[in-house]
């Protein structure tokens, strides 16, 4: 069950704006504000003035409403990029810089269909070397990933502590994608 919202009495509804869960309310001169599901609020705080209370809360609802359009943005640009075939590539890893590529094999709306793919590894010493994907050289099973738009590429989140963006190829032989080394380092 959801905790209630925290509303000190006599507040007043200031703002709402329901699509990205903001709630603003004003009483006197202070502000209480929330966003998205949380309980918790953004802030609460009680000021000297009322101008400086409506600056804070007009400049905080604009900051939140420009960040949720920016994001749509890049949500749309990143879903008009994906393709089946697409590589992505995570690097990631603690003293160690362990890489993993994933192919997209489906689209599905605001999510791709991804499964681990293959490497060619190449050891420049005991610890260390290049490595590049091998396409169609599936490993484990498909997994379903929301597709997530950062500046002007995508990813996919993997795991709490692994993203994978698209890896754009360098050129092609023969019709055959050629992509860039990537670096990797292993401790024993």
């Amino acid at each position: 069950m959801a905790k209630e919202r925290f509303i000190p009495n006599g507040f007043t509804m200031y703002k709402s704006v329901p699509e990205l869960g903001i709630e603003v309310y004003t009483g006197g001169t202070s502000a209480i504000a929330y966003r998205g599901k949380k309980s918790k609020p953004d802030f609460y705080i009680n000021f000297h003035t009322e101008d400086r209370m409506m600056n804070h809360v007009e400049e905080w609802l604009n900051d939140h409403v420009q960040g949720a359009l920016r994001k749509e943005k890049e949500q749309a640009v990143a879903l008009a990029m994906v393709e089946v075939g697409d590589v992505l590539r995570s690097s990631w890893g603690w003293e160690q810089t362990n890489i993993d590529f994933y192919q997209v094999v489906e689209v599905k709306g605001k999510s791709v269909v991804i499964q681990e793919i293959g490497q060619l590894k190449s050891y420049d010493d005991q610890m260390s070397g290049t490595c590049f994907p091998q396409l169609n050289d599936f490993i484990g099973e498909k997994m379903t990933k929301r597709i997530i738009g950062v500046s002007d590429k995508y990813g996919v989140k993997i795991s709490s502590f692994q993203t994978a963006f698209y890896f754009a190829p360098i050129g092609a032989v023969d019709g055959i994608k050629v992509y860039p080394a990537s670096h990797w380092t292993a401790y024993a």
